[in-house]
Parts: C-alpha cells; sequence; structure tokens
C-alpha cells in the first residue's frame, strides 16, 4: 500500500450488508410489539438511513439529511448564508484617500463573482461536508472565473512531516454523450505543489511532466487514467474541519433521522395508544336437559385430553388433541384477519359460532407530547449549528430575547467569518499587490491634495458586515450630539476650515459650507447664558452619553462601534 493510500487514505469502507427490521405497528410474528420494540426503532435508526445499513455516515447520507429536514435546509442555512455573506466593506488606512482603488477592487470581486461563490459553496462549507473547494481559471494575468469543484469528488492529502506539501485530487467520470445510455470515461486530476499545466493527449509538458513524476514516486500515487496536473495554487480550499474529520452536519444526522422517524411513526404510536381491544369469542355454550332432568351445560369448543389418556387410550388422545390444537390455529387465524383488517380494511368472515366484542381504549395520547418530542430534536438540530431555534418560534415577552441571540450567533460564526475574509484578502492581495494609483481629495483652506500610493499604503482589508444588533437610539443619539457640537462650535466663532475639519472628523465628510458666512453667529452678542448653554451642548459629546452602571461598559462598545460604523459609511458616500 503506498504511503499515501496508508496514511492518507479518504476511501470509505466496504460496507456491510445488514438485513434491518421493517419500522411499523403491525411487523413481525407478535402484532403488539413490546417497549423493546420501540428501543431498537432508535437504536438502528442509523442503520435506516437512506443509502445506509451501515453506521458509517457517507457523503451521500449527509446529502439526504440536509434534503430531508425543512428546519435545516429551509430556516437554518438561509439565515446563516445571508446573515455572514449578505454585504461586506473595504476597510482601508483612509477610505476617502484610496476611493480610486477601492472601486476598481469593488468592480474586480464583482466580475469573479467572489461573493456569489461564496454562497453558493456556504451549504457545502458550513454544513453538510465542512469543506468547500473552487479553481482559480486564469486569463492571462488575472482570474477570469472561479470554478465549482464539487465537494464529493475531492480529497485532500498532505505530508505529514512538512506541512507546506498538500495536494488536491479530484476523480470523476465524464458522459461520453448526451445520451441516457451514454458510458462514462474516469478522469484524474492532481493538483500538487509547483505543479504545471498537463492535460493527457492535450496539453504536454515535459518539464510539467517530470514534476509530477516525482510526486508522484515519492507518495506512490497510482489514480493516473486520463491524467491532468496543475498547481495547487489554482486552487481555493476552505476547510471547517480537518480532512478526515466528522463533517458538521454529523453532529445533527442523528436527531433530524429521530425526527423524521418520530413523524413517521406517531400514527403507529396512536394506534399503540389508542387501539381498542377486540374480545373474540370462538364457540358456544349450550344449556341442555340430561336424563335425569337436571340442567347442564355443554360447549362446542373443543376440550383438550387430560394427559392420563394418552396412556389408556393413545388413539382417543390422538384425535381429541388433534382437534383441540386445531381450534386454537383457528383461533389465532381469526385474530391475525380481525388485525388486519382493523390496520387495512377488508372483511372478516366467521362462522355462527364466532363473536366480536370491541371495548374501548380508555387512554388517551397527550396533544403536548409529540410537540415536545420535534421541539427537543429542533433545539438538538439547531444547536449543531449555532442557531438558536426561539429565533424563529419565539412569540410573546420571548421576542425581547433577540438581541442575544444575534449576538450569540456573531460570537458563534466569528471563525467562520474570519475563513471568509482570508480568502478574500488573498485574492485581492494577489491582484493587486504592487500596483499604484494616484488620488485626489480635497484639503484645508479650499486646497486639493494630490499625489500616489500603493496597494501596500491602502492597508486594505475585506470585512464582511455582520448581523446588526446595535441599538439604533444610542447610534442616532451620538450622531445628533456630534452634529450639535458642529453647531455650538460655529456659534462661538469657528472658521469655515476648522468646521469642515471638524466634520470630517466625525465622519460627516465634505460638507456643503457655501452658505457657512451667511449664517455665521456674531460672537459678541452671545449672552452669559447663552455661553452656558453653548457648553452645555458641547459638552455632550460621545463620551458623556453614560448609560447605567450595570450596562455602562457594554453600551460604550456599542455606541462606539457605532460611531465608526457610520463614519466609514459617511466617507463611501461622499
Amino acid at each position: 500500500m503506498s504511503l499515501f493510500n496508508k496514511l492518507f487514505s479518504t476511501t470509505s469502507p466496504t460496507p456491510t450488508s445488514k438485513k434491518s427490521t421493517p419500522i411499523g405497528a403491525h411487523v413481525g410474528d407478535d402484532p403488539y410489539q413490546t417497549y423493546i420494540t420501540t428501543l431498537a426503532w432508535i437504536k438502528e435508526t442509523k442503520a435506516k438511513m437512506p443509502d445506509g445499513s451501515v453506521f458509517e455516515v457517507t457523503p451521500s447520507m449527509r446529502e439526504e439529511a440536509f434534503k430531508s429536514d425543512p428546519l435545516l435546509k429551509g430556516t437554518i442555512t438561509p439565515f446563516l448564508m445571508n446573515s455572514l455573506l449578505g454585504s461586506y466593506v473595504l476597510n482601508t488606512a483612509d477610505n476617502k484617500k484610496f476611493q480610486p482603488a477601492i472601486k476598481e477592487i469593488r468592480q474586480y470581486l464583482v466580475e469573479i463573482g467572489l461573493l456569489a461563490a461564496f454562497r453558493d459553496d456556504f451549504k457545502d462549507y458550513t454544513i453538510i461536508h465542512g469543506h468547500s473547494f473552487r479553481r482559480k481559471d486564469p486569463n492571462n494575468d488575472s482570474i477570469e472565473r472561479l470554478a465549482p469543484l464539487k465537494n464529493s469528488t475531492i480529497a485532500t492529502y498532505r505530508d505529514p512531516w512538512d506541512s507546506t506539501v498538500a495536494a488536491y485530487h479530484q476523480k470523476i467520470y465524464v458522459n461520453n454523450s448526451w445520451t441516457e445510455n451514454s458510458s462514462t470515461t474516469e478522469y484524474n486530476t492532481w493538483f500538487i505543489p509547483g505543479g504545471k499545466m498537463y492535460v493527457e493527449g492535450e496539453v504536454s509538458d515535459p518539464r510539467a511532466l517530470d514534476i509530477f513524476g516525482s510526486i508522484k514516486e515519492k507518495y506512490g500515487i497510482t489514480d493516473t487514467t486520463n491524467l491532468r496536473v496543475d498547481s495547487t495554487d489554482r486552487i481555493i480550499a476552505m476547510h471547517r474541519v480537518e480532512p478526515g474529520e466528522p463533517a458538521p452536519i454529523d453532529s445533527a444526522i442523528l436527531a433530524i433521522w429521530l425526527k423524521r422517524l418520530l413523524l413517521t411513526n406517531s400514527p403507529n404510536i396512536i394506534f399503540r395508544v389508542l387501539s381498542p381491544f377486540v374480545h373474540i369469542k370462538n364457540g358456544l355454550v349450550l344449556e341442555v336437559t340430561g336424563a335425569d332432568g337436571g340442567k347442564d351445560l355443554i360447549t362446542t369448543v373443543p376440550q383438550q385430553p387430560p394427559a392420563g389418556m394418552e396412556e389408556t387410550d393413545p388413539e382417543q388422545y390422538a384425535a381429541q388433541s388433534s382437534m383441540y390444537n386445531t381450534w386454537i390455529s383457528a383461533c389465532k387465524t381469526a385474530a391475525a384477519n380481525v388485525l388486519k383488517s382493523l390496520k387495512d380494511g377488508g372483511v372478516f368472515s366467521s362462522g355462527p359460532d364466532t363473536e366480536m366484542q370491541v371495548i374501548e381504549s380508555g387512554r388517551s395520547v397527550p396533544s403536548a407530547f409529540i410537540k415536545t418530542m420535534l421541539d427537543l430534536l429542533d433545539q438538538e438540530i439547531g444547536q449543531a449549528f449555532g442557531f438558536p431555534v426561539a429565533l424563529v418560534k419565539a412569540n410573546g415577552s420571548e421576542l425581547a430575547t433577540s438581541r442575544t441571540i444575534l449576538e450569540l450567533f456573531n460570537t458563534t460564526y466569528a471563525g467562520v467569518r474570519h475563513d471568509y475574509e482570508v480568502v478574500a484578502d488573498e485574492l485581492i492581495r494577489d491582484k493587486f499587490a504592487g500596483k499604484s494609483w494616484t488620488y485626489s481629495v480635497p484639503g484645508k483652506d479650499d486646497t486639493t491634495e494630490t499625489g500616489t500610493f500603493t496597494f501596500a499604503d491602502m492597508e486594505c482589508r475585506f470585512q464582511l458586515d455582520t448581523v446588526d444588533v446595535k441599538d439604533r437610539l444610542s447610534e442616532a443619539q451620538a450622531k445628533l450630539t456630534d452634529a450639535q457640537t458642529l453647531q455650538a462650535i460655529k456659534s462661538v466663532g469657528a472658521g469655515r476650515s476648522d468646521i469642515q475639519a471638524l466634520g470630517e472628523e466625525a465622519g460627516f465628510g465634505v460638507l456643503d459650507l457655501d452658505n457657512f458666512d451667511n449664517t455665521l453667529v456674531d460672537t459678541g452678542q452671545l449672552s452669559a447664558q447663552e455661553d452656558l448653554n453653548t457648553q452645555a451642548i458641547t459638552s455632550t459629546s460621545r463620551e458623556d452619553l453614560t448609560p447605567s452602571e450595570s450596562d455602562e461598559s457594554d453600551l460604550k462598545e456599542d455606541l462606539l462601534k457605532a460611531y465608526k460604523d457610520i463614519q466609514n459609511d459617511f466617507q463611501e458616500l461622499v
């Protein structure tokens, strides 16, 4: 066995065939299964998964489980995707000064469809498999598009002694024609460190084949049918879990199938509890008058012969035993037919000596039972993905917890957000590193500042927007205070350039001050009381918006972050 196959094999073990017991209320020889049967349903749930009969979770099982759960597919995944990948900002050392470069970077990200690619791969990376792969298709010295690679066709290999050596192998089977009965051909693509483009029969590069040959010999690679080789630099690989580790959905897949099992078996549960008890009477009891005139009771039910008769009269014993056993068998058959008719519908026929009496069940199934079970399973599924189900099921006073829920979400998915941002930063750096631009921005005293800058000067950083959990009222109060401060400073004699500089610092961008002189207040006309009012307004700065002591620290952080966010928005607008 090769080194790769021995240390990094990602091939699933050969499934072991296992006969699973069918699920239902009327299964097996005994129509009424006991409590042990219910426990067996739960224990063998994994064995009853699609493509299952084994306890190993395969990629096809993960995908089937994802499609089978409306909460995960229809609510949790769209919420996570839209919250994480709704929009982004480009933060630089000076967004106004570096606006030409920011505009060009944004256009580039639109051309390669970065955010769309992130969204397309989201469920594979974050939910189902824990991995996503994209191939960077080049156009001269740039990237034309990010081509998707099917997750289940990619295997990741790493050298255990050198962490810089990583390779990706894609094995696919391609249809040879556009017909339903077309045959398929196997292709093997290897993305290796330092690899060069080589396509068997199409692109022949001896140097590329030599590079692959050294890797092939060192690691014992055998999958080379219809070989295609390229560099690992062409691959964007994102791993939420380490290759070979359980996928994110694995922690919830049992709950998903238990929920489906509960839903499909709820009629059986109700049947077991509410089904009436049927009493079948076979045979007749007749009252007769004896020879002595006395009254006797006789029955048409065959009697079991006494044990001693087997010794004294074997023939009579055998005859009576046969009649008795035949009657017992007929009773069992009748009971089975009655149950089948009750469950599936049908007609039950009998002779005149058979009577059925239905005894209604006095038990009941509380309506909250199944709902509670489903709620618990939904909570388990939500917790597996950092999604509090209360977010969609809350009502009344529970809605007040939405801020806490969203803050929890932001904390849980900080790592995922960072992974996306790192990939985006690398793509931007690969494209724009070393490039320079010219800039022209308004300065003080009606001057214009011009010059050049490089990509390194920008300190550009791609940042995904977070779910807005800030207090909008506090944010508005902070901006109102900024505006009032500018008005107060102007009223005590500040000039146009001073107001412009302070406005930019406060995040208002380039203010329209064409009528500044017409509205200037004569400082000599200010009374002592007006001076006091001005001081009061000026002192009501962002730092003075002090909440209660218990919330002081958190609210100050929220206000400061709100201020910085609005400042960035203002700068981009102007």
